[in-house]
């Protein structure tokens, strides 16, 4: 019996370490962002997409479509069963075929696709990045890495970047280290209500970060971003590991336009 109970006592101390250590870690950890000031939770209180908790779509939208069409219930068990155990052929094998950046010569009108939401373009003389994500697209060390490249695309190769578009704070669209690094080659950020705290949490100046409600915009250098409503977006998710500080989930369509272009970003690839 004595030995049972030091077996207990024992697991117990050890639980006890772990949860104390997840909680620190979630609390004090940078990548997991910051809360909005009070400017920031004026603003959001404001907003007309704003209830009271949490960011709502005026229009009536579906979350997914994932078993409507078939008007069947949703096999969430067996999604999760394959996002965790991938059936064979889901992922590559080998690394991915890639070619070398070499972005000293971009073009106006040239874009370059870097994998996910993350897509390097030129316009009007001006270097624009969205969603710039290079790195592990989790909180967690060695969670959710990207795939293997034969040449994976790095912060270094980059050129000056004058504007980078966030459309929302999910992790793989919102990477912590890859931001630090970027912090000395932007010149400025814009990025979706209740985003702009995890910014300045990882140490990037008030000035150079714009923060825009749903359909706002702001005329630039002969360019316009716009925070515009897509297809399903602003929908809570209640798990810190996806929603950082804030607490929101933000797509949003962003459209930058110039007298030859009009892109149109959606923050998420099946949307693009």
């Amino acid at each position: 019996m004595n030995i049972l109970l030091k077996i207990i006592k024992r697991l117990l101390i050890i639980i006890l370490i772990v949860v104390v250590f997840v909680v620190s870690y979630v609390y004090f950890h940078p990548t997991f962002g910051g809360e909005p000031n009070a400017k920031s939770l004026t603003r959001i209180k404001k907003s007309p997409n704003f209830d009271g908790k949490h960011f709502k779509n005026l229009i009536p939208t579906n979350a997914t479509t994932v078993g409507l069409s078939q008007k069947k219930k949703i096999d969430h068990w067996g999604l999760f069963r394959n996002f965790i155990f991938p059936p064979k052929g889901k992922n590559p094998e080998k690394p991915l075929v890639t070619k070398k950046l070499n972005l000293k010569n971009l073009k106006n009108g040239e874009f370059v696709w870097l994998g996910h939401s993350t897509i390097l373009f030129r316009t009007n003389n001006m270097n624009i990045i969205t969603d710039p994500v290079f790195y592990n697209a989790a909180p967690v060390p060695l969670a959710f890495s990207p795939f293997e490249m034969t040449n994976r695309p790095k912060v270094e190769d980059l050129p000056m970047i004058d504007i980078v578009l966030i459309s929302h704070d999910h992790y793989d669209h919102l990477d912590y280290k890859a931001i630090k690094e970027l912090q000395s080659k932007v010149k400025h950020f814009y990025v979706p209500l209740g985003v702009k705290a995890h910014l300045l949490r990882w140490g990037i100046p008030s000035e150079r970060i714009s923060e825009f409600d749903w359909y706002e915009d702001k005329m630039g250098d002969k360019i316009k971003p716009v925070n515009s409503a897509v297809q399903g977006n602003q929908r809570l998710i209640p798990s810190v590991l996806q929603e950082r500080g804030s607490g929101f989930r933000r797509d949003i369509g962003r459209v930058c336009c110039n007298q030859v272009k009009t892109a149109v970003f959606f923050g998420e690839p099946g949307l693009q």
